[in-house]
C-alpha cells in the first residue's frame, strides 16, 4: 500500500532548531515525514525495526527503463545550515547491496548530488553527510532530500528507521605533533629580541611546537631567468609576541638591481589534516597553506614559519645580487643577508609531458567564467602543461540525430570557458577529459554494444574534434571510466569496450588506476596515456604518467614531479585535485572523505592562498626542467662536436650515475612517515604531555624515505645546473659556472641517495661528493638519519585514496535523465 504523508511540526523543529536527535521512527503517521516518488511503495511495518515497533518499508521496482525510485524528505525549514548528519538504520533484503543515491535540492531548482552505499542485511547509523553539500549548495535555502537507487533493474527492498540528526566529527581521533627536542638554547640577544630564526626547508612541516636546530645567518637561492623559488625560515617566539613582520627589501649586484616587488611575503597556516582520505584520525596544526600576509601573532613558545616566493625578471643581468631581508618584532629586529644567484639559462617549457591538476569547478563562484580563468591563470604559473578536466560537454551543446552528432555551442557554458582559457593561457598539451560526455550522447541512441551507440559515441568525439581545430582549442584525450580497476566487473568490460571504439576511429584515449594485469593488459593496448595511481606498476613502462600524490605532504609532490617521474622516464604527472572536497575546504573532517586542495579560497576569517603542496609541485616540475635542460644542452654538444661534444659526454655521465642511485621504489604515495607514531599511552610513557583531546601524537618530521634529505633536492638540483652550464659554456652560450670557495664535505651537501638491493632490501651505494657553491655564510638544513617507520596510509595495491568521481563528472543523476526525478517533482 502507497503512503503519502505530509510533513508535521515535529520535522519543522528537527530541521530548524534541533541539530542532534531524532527525525523519524515510524511509530505512527505522524512519525512518517517521508513520500515516496519515482514508483517507490512505502509502508509502515513490523519487521526490521530498531527505534520502538515501526520501520518503514520501502519497495523498490525493477524496470528496463531508467528510473530512480525513492523516498523524499521535504524541508518545512529551508535552513539546515547547522546540520551535520542525517543518520538512519537500513536492512537490505537479499544477498546484494545496494548504493543509494543521495540528492539534496534547494529553493533555487538545483540538485546536488552524493551516494551512500548499504551491504546486505543490517546496516547500523548509516548517513547523509549534509554539510559535505555546503561547497556547492546553499544549506540556507533547502526544499528537500531525495534518497533513491538509481535505475534499477530487479526488484528490491529496503528497510528504515531510526532516523536522526548526528555529528560528523565525534567519528574523528585527534592526533599531534611531537617535537623530541631539544631545540637550540638561546642566546643572550636572541632572548633580549623575544625570537630564534632558523631556516627551512620548503619540503618540512614545520608544526606550531617545532623547535629550531640552527641559527639563521642568512639566506641563499639560485634560479633561472623568470623561474619562481621559494626562501623558507621559521621564527621561534621566546615570550607572546602580538606581531612578527617579514619585509624584503632591493637585490643588488654592481650595475643591476632587482626590484622589492621580486619578493613576496606569505605565513603559512596550519589547518586539520586526516592522514589520508577516508582515516578516522587526523593531524592536528599541519602547515598548509601560504596566506599573502607579511605578518602574523606568535604566541609565546610557539613557531611560525614564512614564506619568501622570489621571481627572477626573465631579462636579469646574470650574477650573484645580495640583499637583506628584515624579521622584525616591535622594537626588535634581526637582519638576514640574502645572496641570490641568477643563472644565465632560462629553463625550457616542459613539452611532450603531461602535468596538471585535475579540476572541477568547485564552490559557488560569482563569475564561474572568471573563476575558471583565474584557476587556469594559476595552474599555468605553477607549471602546469595540461588539466585532467572533470566537467564535460553540457547537453544543450549537442543534438544527436541518427548517427550523426552536430556541436552549437553559444558561449555560455563551463566547457566552452574553460576551453577558450585553456587556448588563451598557452598550456602546450592537450586536455585530458575525464567527463566522458560522449556516453551520455550515445545513450540516446541505444545501449552499449548496439551499432548505433558505438556510431554515436565515435561521431560524438569526431565532431567535438573537428570543432575544436575550427575555434582553435586544445585536442582532447578521452578516459571512459574513472579508475575501473577499483570498480565493479560491468565498469571494467565497459571501460575496454569503450576504448576500443576510440582507438579503432583513431581518438586518444586515457586510462587511470592500479598498475594491475587489467590495467596493463586488459585496457591498457588501448589506452595512449597511462595514468598510475601513486605507483608505477614496472619500471620497464614509459609512456605514462603518475596520478594521485599528496597535497599535503609537499616532499612527496615534488618527489613524485621531479626526480623520481624522471628517473622512471615518466611522462608527467597528475593529482587529485586542485581544489576538491565536500564541506569546506577549511574543514577536513566535515565529509566522509576529505579535502584535498591546491588553491585555497577566501572563507570567512581565512584568507586563502596556495597550499605547501602546490609549491612544492612547482618546484618538482621545475626539477625536470632543470634535468630537460640539460639534455637538451647535451643532445647539441654531442651534435656539434669538439669540446661542447666532450663537455656534454661527462654531463651523460654524470645524468646516468645520478639516476642509477636515485631511490627506486615504484610508488610515492602514502610512504611518509614519522620518526614514531605513537598513541596516547605510548606518548605518556615516554614523557610527551599531550593535550587532554588526543589519540596519539607523531614524533619528529614527516620524512618521505627515497634517501633524500630535504636540502639535498637543492644540491641535485645544482649539480644539474652546474652540469648544464659547462655544456653552455662549451657551446658558447654562457659563462662557465661560478668557481666557489668548496667548504668541508658536510650533511646536506652529500647527495646520500639510496637504491634497492637485488632481494628487495635496501643497501647504501657510494656517495658521490656534490656541493654547493658558497654564496653566503647560510647552509643548508642539517638533516638526522631517520628509520623507515610503519605507515598508516594505503599504497598501490590497496582501494584508492580518493573517491571515484561517480555523480561529479558525468553527472547521470536523475536531475538530467529523468524529468520526474527533477527538484521539486
Amino acid at each position: 500500500m502507497r503512503l503519502l504523508f505530509a510533513l508535521g511540526l515535529a520535522l519543522a523543529a528537527a530541521t530548524a532548531a534541533v541539530v542532534d536527535g531524532p527525525v523519524a521512527s515510524f511509530e505512527s503517521d505522524r512519525d512518517q515525514p517521508f513520500a515516496a516518488l519515482g514508483g517507490a511503495v512505502i509502508e509502515r511495518v513490523a519487521e526490521h525495526a530498531t527505534a520502538g515497533a515501526s520501520a518503514l518499508r520501502v519497495d523498490i521496482k525493477g524496470d528496463p527503463k531508467d528510473t530512480w525510485p525513492g523516498v523524499l524528505l521535504t524541508a518545512t525549514d529551508p535552513d539546515w545550515s547547522k546540520l551535520d548528519l542525517l543518520q538512519f538504520d537500513a536492512f537490505v533484503d537479499g544477498d546484494q547491496p545496494v548504493q543509494l543515491g543521495i540528492r539534496l535540492d534547494t529553493l533555487d531548482g538545483q540538485g546536488h548530488f552524493g551516494s551512500t552505499p548499504l551491504k546486505p542485511g543490517a546496516n547500523q547509523r548509516a548517513a547523509v553527510n549534509i554539510k559535505a553539500f555546503s561547497g556547492d549548495a546553499d544549506l540556507t535555502r533547502v526544499k528537500g532530500l531525495l534518497i533513491y537507487v538509481s535505475r534499477p533493474r530487479v526488484d528490491s527492498r529496503i528497510y528504515l528507521d531510526a532516523f536522526a540528526w548526528g555529528r560528523f566529527a565525534a567519528r574523528f581521533r585527534k592526533f599531534v605533533h611531537v617535537d623530541p627536542g631539544p631545540g637550540l638554547a638561546p642566546s643572550a640577544e636572541e632572548v633580549r629580541r623575544g625570537f630564534q630564526v632558523e631556516t627551512e626547508s620548503p619540503l618540512r612541516l614545520v608544526f606550531p611546537d617545532t623547535l629550531p636546530r640552527r641559527r639563521a645567518t642568512g639566506l641563499t637561492l639560485f634560479a633561472c631567468r623568470g623561474e619562481t623559488e621559494p626562501l623558507v625560515f621559521a621564527v621561534h617566539a621566546l615570550r607572546e609576541l602580538p606581531e612578527v613582520r617579514v619585509e624584503a627589501g632591493e637585490l643588488r649586484l654592481p650595475g643591476a638591481v632587482i626590484r622589492a616587488a621580486a619578493l613576496r611575503v606569505g605565513s603559512v597556516r596550519h589547518l586539520s589534516k586526516r592522514w589520508y582520505y577516508s582515516a578516522d584520525w587526523f593531524l592536528a596544526d599541519v602547515p598548509s597553506y601560504i596566506a599573502d600576509q607579511p605578518s602574523q601573532k606568535l604566541p609565546s613558545g610557539r613557531t611560525g614559519t614564512f614564506h619568501l616566493t622570489f621571481t627572477a625578471p626573465p631579462d636579469a643581468r646574470p650574477g650573484l645580487y645580495r640583499g637583506n631581508v628584515t624579521v622584525r618584532a616591535g622594537a626588535a629586529s634581526q637582519v638576514l643577508p640574502l645572496a641570490v644567484r641568477v643563472l644565465p639559462v632560462t629553463l625550457p617549457e616542459p613539452k611532450g609531458l603531461f602535468y596538471g591538476e585535475y579540476y572541477r569547478l568547485t564552490g559557488r563562484p560569482a563569475d564561474p567564467r572568471a573563476r575558471i580563468r583565474s584557476d587556469l591563470a594559476d595552474m599555468r604559473a605553477m607549471g602546469m602543461t595540461t588539466v585532467g578536466l572533470c566537467f564535460g560537454v553540457e547537453s544543450s551543446s549537442y543534438k544527436v540525430a541518427d548517427s550523426a552528432v552536430t556541436f552549437e555551442f553559444k558561449g555560455d557554458t563551463p566547457f566552452e570557458w574553460f576551453m577558450e582559457a585553456y587556448r588563451e593561457l598557452g598550456f602546450p598539451a592537450p586536455v585530458v577529459l575525464l567527463s566522458d560526455s560522449g556516453q551520455q550522447a550515445a545513450g540516446q541512441a541505444g545501449e552499449l554494444g548496439d551499432a548505433a551507440y558505438g556510431a554515436v559515441y565515435v561521431a560524438f568525439y569526431r565532431a567535438l574534434a573537428e570543432v575544436s581545430r575550427a575555434k582553435g582549442w586544445p585536442s582532447l584525450y578521452v578516459q571512459p571510466v574513472d579508475e575501473p580497476g577499483w570498480q565493479s566487473a560491468q565498469d571494467r568490460e565497459r571501460n575496454v569496450a569503450l576504448l576500443k571504439l576510440l582507438k579503432e576511429a583513431g581518438i586518444p584515449t586515457e586510462q587511470d588506476g592500479p598498475g594491475d594485469a587489467y590495467f596493463h593488459r586488459q585496457a591498457g593496448p588501448f589506452a595512449a596515456i597511462w595514468n598510475y595511481n601513486g605507483a608505477i606498476g614496472r619500471a620497464q613502462v614509459l609512456e605514462a604518467a603518475l596520478n594521485d600524490v599528496e597535497s599535503f605532504r609537499p616532499e612527496a609532490d615534488r618527489w613524485a614531479y621531479g626526480f623520481f617521474n624522471w628517473r622512471f622516464g615518466l611522462h608527467g604527472g597528475f593529482n587529485w585535485e586542485y581544489r576538491g572536497g565536500s564541506g569546506s575546504l577549511y574543514d577536513n573532517n566535515d565529509a566522509e572523505h576529505g579535502d584535498w586542495v591546491h588553491r585555497y579560497l577566501p572563507e570567512g576569517g581565512e584568507p586563502g592562498g596556495p597550499s605547501t603542496g602546490w609549491i612544492a609541485s612547482r618546484e618538482g616540475v621545475d626539477d625536470r626542467r632543470y634535468l630537460l635542460l640539460l639534455e637538451g644542452l647535451i643532445a647539441r654538444g654531442k651534435q656539434r662536436g669538439g669540446a661542447a661534444a666532450k663537455a656534454a659526454g661527462g654531463a651523460q655521465a654524470v645524468l646516468d650515475d645520478l639516476r642509477a642511485r636515485l631511490d627506486s621504489r615504484p610508488d610515492v604515495r602514502g610512504l611518509a612517515s614519522f620518526e614514531a607514531l605513537l598513541s596516547a599511552a605510548q606518548a605518556k610513557a615516554k614523557g610527551y604531555a599531550l593535550p587532554p583531546d588526543a589519540a596519539g601524537c607523531g614524533v619528529g618530521d614527516l620524512k618521505q624515505p627515497n634517501g633524500l634529505t630535504y636540502g639535498e633536492y637543492d644540491t641535485v638540483r645544482w649539480l644539474v645546473a652546474s652540469q648544464a652550464l659547462n655544456v653552455a659554456a662549451a657551446l658558447g652560450e654562457a659563462s662557465p659556472p661560478p668557481k666557489p670557495t668548496w667548504r668541508p664535505a658536510a650533511v646536506g651537501e652529500r647527495v646520500s641517495v639510496l637504491t634497492r638491493g637485488p632481494a628487495g632490501g635496501v643497501e647504501s651505494l657510494p656517495r658521490p661528493s656534490v656541493k654547493l657553491p658558497e654564496l653566503a655564510a647560510a647552509g643548508p638544513h642539517p638533516q638526522r638519519r631517520r628509520r623507515r617507520a610503519g605507515d598508516a596510509d594505503q599504497g598501490a595495491d590497496r582501494p584508492p585514496r580518493r573517491p571515484a568521481l561517480r555523480g561529479v563528472r558525468v553527472r547521470r543523476g536523475p536531475a538530467q535523465r529523468d524529468p520526474g526525478a527533477r527538484a521539486g517533482a
